[in-house]
């Protein structure tokens, strides 16, 4: 079958091309887009390709299909000059096909954070692309050709930006996140540096970078927004609506304006986006005039918030709790709330006494701000609110997690929701930030710019700080509100000017670390005595370490939503999990009891169980507070009352003898502490110490943290068994390397490097533990041992256990684990070991399992040492020995001859 490339006619003028730029989409394409054609140029955008039409779509779709699917045979040079004649200015996806065809052009590469990256496309793309493939655009791209060819193409782009997959496949979204990384280090290393612009758009991107590199003066103009909500109605409007009134739908062209794709800013910003359910109370109610195009869609009648709130938490009520579930909380609620004439609400003193919450944290403010706030929800300008019955509906809900069986999507967005709730604000910031936000929707006004101030969705950053709190729009939506009314309260209660106060976090961070093993109905007053006496104060410094991975407390008052945001998710996914449990209290009422019985027949008396302690071993490195730090990213489950202790250095001795034989057995994950002394590098060292920083590469890099801190601990969490090893290292990319103090840190395992954990044993050059690095080269004849081998990131402990070293290198890429989200700069801390433990997870079952495994390596050394010569006569082989002259005094001691 031949192409449709091949059938069109040789165009009678190609013209130059000039700038290639090879960005995926949703990183600043489309104002670079906008941005060339200011500058003269003819750019081949998205946008083009929806408003050329049929044969646009389809041949960008046959290019696709040759390349990608093996649909046909790929485009060379002729065949992108035909396509592409009428543009100086084309995009990638044929990356080392255009750098090949076309080296003389320039080439720019934009780049932006890749969680940034993945959010941006939920917001659009993906919406657009599924939206191509339900009803109704599936319906009606059979009767028009252009929805076809739309739908068409979108689809061929699913598959390959997703791997063969669908937008909504976890596989596809991994693979996509992969891709966008591996395309920027592929067009780095093959279009020579002199003739490559790489710009990242959260250090600014705009005429100051794209001008001097195409030989251009800086425009006069600002630089453009980008995508704009109107920009997309417009296409929407313009384009996609007549076709389907062309195709006889006229009837459904009101309705349908939210799904398109290209057009549909409301249905892809709010609709589709956040996976809300679709059982039909959920579909908006459209009259017999509206169906029919007779009245306008936004005519719908307001409700007072009061009412929406109620509506809201009516939703919630029935969907998040079970039957017996809600009547305790209203049960709860009766018996604790206050009354002010017909107004019944809870205080600050009777949720803190009701949650057992300890006096001595002085934490109780800080949570009545949190509920006061998200009870405020979602109509978040109103905040903070009395705690009444509905609100106190949506704050359990929320602190709960049980909000995401009414909001089907929300992880990152309770995050934020969270951080509002704790945080303060800058009045002055947030009026400056409403001022620019007027400013900014006339071109004309505020001046000339030279980058995008922020606001677009393209833009670096924005989906980050953008005001629309995805939560809130989702709940909104879920009550059919339209687009006039959410835009009322849709910017409320900014992140621009909040910070969250250290002191309060400090006070948070330590009630976090108390009730983070808390079991479903458990009394935190069971854990009292971890605030009593020299306790608390260990409980506050771990608090302290965990705080630092925030901030330095010294230079800054608070937390910004950019650091919580960076850190957050990396260093403590599951730092918020503890208010799972201890909200759960509302939902278990004591005044229920399940066990009585009619008549005068008496209830059993119910059994006792007595748990295991959460720590069944004492170390001398964990605690039960660093084992509450543990479980901000190791999951509680694989922790509390799961440990054992398998070897401590201070008890087996420090050496890698003890350690194998204590370790090696063990068949489930372990985790490795030690801890140490800072080594002081002003003055010189002799002796073993002076031996070890020799063996180091000489260039050391500063401290990673302030000198008054010189006790340092570092861990590992290794899930694979133990093993010596020779060339290879052992583990998997589910390895976590992590630093618990003076500051907390965590740093990823890669999937592409492959040196996690190596055991090894002389005659390597250096035998030790490490961690991140290749395994020492077995020892050789020369005189001049060679250094030790530091990966970029990397923990590396001698084979006597007296030694250690952990490297940062955060300039280097490619390492076996990732560098840090919160310290981005490079860093060593060579320290002398105080001490070791390894500790195993797992229960009963593994420990027989190592318990037989020891038997059994008993059983076979005594074996071995045994000498029995087959006689079964002891004294009749002493005989035979000293005839030998083995043993005895008339043994030779001299040669044989």
């Amino acid at each position: 079958m031949s192409r449709l490339i091949d059938r069109l006619p040789a165009p009678k003028e190609v013209r130059e091309k000039k700038v290639i730029v090879l960005s995926r989409s949703r990183i600043g394409t489309f104002s670079l887009y906008q941005a060339l054609e200011m500058l003269g140029y003819t750019a081949y955008h998205m946008a083009e390709v929806v408003k050329g039409g049929e044969l646009q779509m389809a041949l960008f779709e046959e290019a696709l299909r040759c390349k990608y699917l093996r649909a046909g045979k790929p485009y060379g040079k002729a065949e992108f000059d035909k396509w592409l004649a009428g543009y100086d200015e084309i995009p990638q996806f044929f990356i080392e096909e255009f750098i090949k065809f076309y080296p003389n052009a320039r080439f720019i590469l934009t780049e932006r954070d890749l969680e940034s990256w993945t959010k941006s496309m939920n917001n659009t793309a993906r919406p657009m692309m599924t939206a191509t493939r339900t009803f109704p655009l599936s319906a009606i791209r059979k009767v028009d050709p252009y929805v076809e060819a739309f739908c068409s193409l979108h689809n061929v782009l699913e598959t390959i930006v997703y791997y063969g997959k669908t937008c909504d496949d976890a596989e596809g979204i991994e693979g996509s996140r992969r891709d966008t990384v591996d395309l920027s280090e592929k067009a780095k290393a093959l279009v020579p540096k002199d003739r490559l612009l790489v710009a990242r758009l959260e250090d600014g991107f705009g005429w100051e970078q794209i001008c001097p590199f195409l030989g251009h003066p800086i425009p006069a103009t600002r630089y453009p927004r980008g995508n704009a909500p109107e920009e997309f109605k417009k296409m929407g409007d313009e384009i996609l609506v007549p076709r389907i009134q062309k195709a006889g739908l006229m009837a459904l062209s009101t309705a349908l304006i939210p799904v398109l794709g290209v057009g549909a800013w409301y249905y892809a910003k709010v609709n589709l986006k956040y996976g809300l359910r679709t059982d039909l109370e959920w579909l908006p109610k459209l009259t017999n005039h509206q169906i029919m195009g007779q009245t306008p869609s936004h005519e719908a009648t307001h409700a007072s918030k009061a009412e929406l709130t109620a509506h809201l938490a009516d939703k919630f009520a029935r969907r998040c709790y079970e039957p017996l579930e809600l009547y305790s909380f209203k049960d709860n609620f009766r018996s604790l709330s206050d009354r002010e004439g017909d107004v019944r609400y809870l205080k600050e003193d009777t949720i803190a006494r009701f949650l057992e919450l300890p006096d001595i944290l002085a934490v109780s403010p800080v949570i009545f701000q949190m509920v006061s706030f998200i009870g405020a929800f979602p109509f978040l300008q109103e905040a903070p609110v009395i705690l009444g019955f509905e609100q106190m509906i949506m704050v359990v809900a929320i602190m709960t997690e049980r909000y995401t069986k009414v909001l089907a999507k929300g992880a990152t967005n309770r995050r934020k929701l969270l951080f509002k709730s704790l945080a303060v604000y800058d009045r002055k910031l947030s009026e400056i930030d409403g001022r620019t936000l007027i400013l900014n929707k006339d071109f004309s006004q505020g001046g000339v710019r030279s980058h995008a101030p922020g606001f677009a969705v393209d833009e670096a950053g924005d989906d980050d700080y953008d005001d629309d709190d995805e939560l809130v729009m989702a709940a909104l939506d879920s009550l059919d509100i339209n687009d006039a009314f959410k835009t009322g309260d849709s910017h409320a209660a900014t992140t621009r000017g909040a910070v969250i106060p250290a002191d309060n976090f400090r006070r948070l961070i330590m009630l976090l670390l108390l009730m983070s093993p808390l079991g479903p109905q458990e009394s935190l007053s069971a854990y009292a005595d971890r605030v009593t006496g020299c306790r608390l104060d260990t409980l506050r410094a771990t608090a302290e370490n965990v705080l630092s991975a925030f901030i330095n407390v010294e230079k800054s008052p608070g937390i910004t939503f950019a650091q919580f945001q960076e850190v957050q998710p990396t260093n403590f996914p599951y730092l918020f999990n503890g208010f799972n449990p201890l909200f759960e209290h509302f939902l278990f009422s004591k005044n229920l009891d399940l066990s009585k019985r009619r008549g005068s027949v008496a209830a059993p008396t119910p059994t006792i169980t007595t748990l295991p302690p959460l720590l069944q071993d004492k170390g001398q490195i964990l605690n039960l507070d660093v084992l509450s730090q543990l479980s901000f990213f190791i999951e509680g489950h694989d922790l509390f009352r799961r440990l054992r202790l398998l070897y401590s250095g201070a008890d087996a001795g420090y050496s890698m003898g003890s350690f194998e034989t204590k370790v090696f057995n063990w068949r489930a994950p372990t985790i490795l502490l030690v801890s140490g002394t800072r080594l002081d590098d002003t003055e010189s060292r002799r002796g073993s110490e002076g031996a070890f920083n020799d063996s180091l590469p000489p260039k050391r890099f500063p401290n990673g943290s302030g000198s008054n801190h010189d006790r340092l601990v570092f861990g590992v969490l290794v899930r694979q068994p133990w093993r010596v090893t020779n060339k290879e290292c052992f583990g998997a990319d589910d390895m976590v390397l992590f630093q618990l103090s003076p500051t907390h840190d965590v740093f990823r395992a890669s999937s592409m490097n492959k040196n996690y954990a190596a055991f090894t044993k002389p005659p390597a050059t250096h035998p030790g533990i490490s961690f991140g690095s290749a395994p020492p080269p077995t020892s050789s004849s020369s005189r001049h041992a060679p250094l030790r081998q530091l990966g970029p990131v990397s923990l590396v402990l001698d084979s006597s256990f007296e030694f250690g070293v952990f490297h940062h290198d955060h300039t280097s890429r490619g390492g076996a684990f990732a560098t840090s989200v919160s310290r981005k700069f490079d860093f060593q801390e060579r320290f002398s070991i105080d001490d070791i433990e390894v500790w195993g997870c797992g229960g009963d079952e593994e420990a027989r399992i190592q318990r037989e495994r020891w038997e059994w390596e008993a059983r076979e050394a005594e074996a071995r040492r045994r000498v029995n010569l087959g006689t079964g006569d002891i004294e009749a082989d002493r005989a035979l020995l000293e005839m030998a002259g083995l043993i005895g005094s008339n043994r030779s001691g001299g040669s044989m001859a």
